[in-house]
């Protein structure tokens, strides 16, 4: 609360209640948009590609299917999942096992990994204007901007890997400023951030080391340490990271398995003998540029206010620009490494916006407060921002909950669990098609719901076509025993 006088007491407290009245409306905005972009997708049944193959993947070592550092997909489709390192998959097995395998439980996974981000950078702020209460106040501004970029919502409502490398990174980062900006406890936090990058390679491979740069973009930016100093610092994560590596080289079937991700995925992804950017190497680029427009244009509007208020001619305290220029850093340091790579999607940099997000919003900060004081002054329109936010809550929930009846691939997954009623569990179904065998999307659910695929066996018990191949065909060796919306099921003839 500001300090007043006697006279005055009254006034400011009407201004700082005015003040946290606008501030809660913010935040329920923010918690408002975030429902509105992530709960529908996340309250779907059916998933997208990916995060079906790691929530499938997750479920088998649930239950005893492969192991940690030798997953498995289904029986006859990626037996040894050696496409990324296999950290996300042990943790969300331990959602399976404590929740058991509904639908909702690797939506349940991916909502805790959005709520942790969440948190962490709100702590992030927090730690960045630890004496500063008016600026701690706003640690909803990052939050807003970050949940309304595409490759976020998208991310989180997809059970991505980067949604852990997310949280281990920005856990790394927090613990880094406050053993960098604040000297508190700097050479344990500093040797934590060296563990938690392992965490994050383990996550999601190479594109989780960048908080081992943390150290050198600190030195660089702010240069408040002598060169034995800073080198100290920036060896302790290095070492805690190798020693790291090292205790993970005593394991055998973990080295083998990062080893056969490092040359299935990684080199095969530089080499460009796997996949290709539609537009090359700066696809990615192109994509961040769509993306960091919406902290941008908020940046821009919080100006636009400021320049229209009566407060403009006010002194406002200066904008740390250093700060500014640190945390953009951080966020080249974690997405532009990425473009040496052929394999690009906008999604793999999303793990970097929560910093561009910081940066934009200590911007955006410093103007605020004469939106607040114009706000102050206008009771209409606090009144105005007060039901937009509840408005936008009420809508938010309104709009999640429609979502609950619909399903992603509904076709699909009615015929997956019909196949469960008709078919035992842990069956292989011959696949009379030819290609339903390699059909990822299809054995996925069928694995994932149902412990059964399809296989080219014809001395399977059942078999498996998809009706628009062949909506009547007759079989020497097979009967129908029902069609269904998509595929049909036969039987072996006695």
């Amino acid at each position: 609360m500001t300090y007043c006088s006697l006279k005055t007491r009254k006034y400011c407290i009407t201004m700082d209640k005015q003040k946290k009245s606008l501030n809660l409306s913010m935040w329920i905005l923010t918690v408002a948009l975030a429902i509105v972009f992530f709960l529908p997708d996340l309250v779907k049944e059916g998933m997208f590609f990916d995060g079906l193959v790691y929530s499938t993947i997750s479920r088998n070592l649930a239950y005893g299917y492969g192991s940690l550092w030798k997953p498995m997909y289904t029986p006859t489709l990626w037996l040894e999942f050696y496409e990324h390192p296999s950290l996300v998959f042990g943790i969300q097995s331990l959602f399976f096992r404590i929740f058991g395998e509904g639908m909702f439980v690797e939506r349940l996974f991916s909502l805790s990994t959005l709520l942790v981000s969440g948190f962490l950078i709100h702590k992030l702020w927090i730690a960045l204007f630890k004496d500063d209460e008016e600026k701690k106040r706003y640690s909803w501004i990052p939050l807003l901007t970050w949940v309304m970029m595409p490759s976020v919502y998208m991310t989180y409502s997809r059970n991505m890997l980067e949604n852990v490398l997310t949280c281990f990174s920005l856990w790394a980062i927090y613990l880094g400023v406050l053993a960098l900006m604040h000297q508190k406890r700097t050479y344990l936090y500093l040797t934590l951030v060296g563990v938690l990058t392992f965490l994050a390679f383990l996550s999601k491979g190479f594109v989780g080391l960048f908080p081992l740069a943390l150290v050198f973009i600190y030195a660089f930016v702010f240069r408040d340490m002598g060169f034995r100093q800073w080198s100290v610092r920036a060896l302790l994560p290095l070492l805690s990271f190798g020693g790291c590596i090292l205790l993970l080289s005593f394991s055998d079937e973990a080295w083998t398995g990062i080893g056969k991700y490092i040359d299935q995925q990684v080199l095969s992804s530089i080499n460009g003998t796997r996949e290709k950017a539609k537009l090359g190497r700066f696809h990615l680029l192109i994509k961040m540029m769509q993306e960091v427009i919406y902290p941008l244009l908020f940046c821009l509007l919080a100006f636009f206010f400021y320049r229209k208020s009566s407060y403009t001619g006010v002194t406002l305290p200066k904008v740390d620009k250093n700060r500014v220029f640190f945390f953009l850093l951080l966020w080249v340091s974690a997405s532009f490494p990425i473009m040496v790579s052929h394999k690009q999607a906008s999604y793999y940099a999303a793990p970097s916006f929560p910093y561009f997000t910081i940066a934009i919003a200590m911007v955006t900060a410093h103007y605020w407060p004469s939106l607040e004081k114009e706000t102050q002054q206008k009771g209409n329109l606090l009144k105005v921002v007060r039901v937009v936010a509840v408005v936008t809550f009420v809508a938010a929930n309104v709009v999640w909950v429609t979502f609950l009846s619909k399903s992603r691939d509904a076709d699909y997954l009615d015929d997956v669990q019909r196949l469960g009623v008709l078919v035992p569990q842990q069956t292989a179904m011959h696949d009379l098609q030819g290609h339903l065998s390699t059909d990822l999307n299809l054995n996925g659910y069928l694995f994932r719901y149902n412990y059964q695929h399809a296989k080219q066996d014809s001395n399977a018990t059942y078999a498996i076509i998809e009706n628009s191949h062949c909506a009547d065909c007759d079989f020497p060796s097979y009967k129908l025993v029902e069609k269904m919306k998509v595929f049909s099921l036969y039987t072996k003839k006695e």
